[in-house]
């Protein structure tokens, strides 16, 4: 695993959450997880 890009990647994530993307967030979850997140975050 590339620590470089893992760690890009998890920065990313994090700012999608800050500003509340759930768009961005969600789709970093597996497409057959995705419907669930949504459900949490209504």
């Amino acid at each position: 695993m590339d620590e470089a890009l893992t760690r890009d990647h998890i920065e990313k994530h994090a700012v999608a959450v800050e500003r509340g993307d759930m768009d961005a967030v969600v789709a970093d979850f597996k497409r057959d997880l995705r419907p669930q997140v949504r459900r949490s975050h209504r």
